[in-house]
């Protein structure tokens, strides 16, 4: 069977319509996937960044507060230090602050951690002396009165 040159260039004309409807169709599909590709990066970058500063600020807003919280609790532990004695017993500074937010100072500025940790020293010393006059000292004696004087 011989074909003629009409049949022939009909042929040719489906195949390479074919052809181009097909190579069309991977060059549409990689370019779309390549566009959805990097947008997602696009939006994944995006998503990161505002993950991590929300993380940010997260962590200073916790900074100002626990800088906060201990500045309110030194205020109340100098009125009571320079109050120390009261007509039954001697006070006790407070320390709950320091128990909650003592994970945190390591993220402060190094000056402000080693004043932190110095006074809160102080501090325990000065309650361990208080307890002790409270618990073994006899009422009203002031033995340990010169020594609680001297820390608070």
């Amino acid at each position: 069977m011989k074909l003629d040159n009409l049949t022939i260039e009909i042929i040719i004309s489906l195949f390479s319509g074919i052809f181009g409807a097909i190579i069309g169709a991977l060059v549409g599909g990689y370019i779309s996937y390549k566009g959805a590709m990097d947008s997602t990066k696009t939006q994944i970058k995006h998503l990161y960044k505002q993950e991590v500063d929300k993380r940010e600020y997260k962590n200073k807003q916790e900074e100002r507060s626990a800088i906060n919280s201990l500045l309110s609790e030194v205020k109340e532990n100098l009125d009571l230090s320079i109050k120390w004695q009261t007509s039954s017993s001697k006070s006790i500074l407070s320390t709950e602050t320091w128990s909650i937010y003592k994970g945190v100072i390591p993220s402060l500025p190094e000056s402000l951690q080693e004043k932190i940790i110095k006074s809160y020293a102080e501090i325990k010393r000065y309650n361990a002396l208080a307890e002790y006059d409270r618990a073994r000292v006899d009422f009203g004696s002031g033995a340990l009165d010169q020594a609680l004087q001297k820390q608070a």
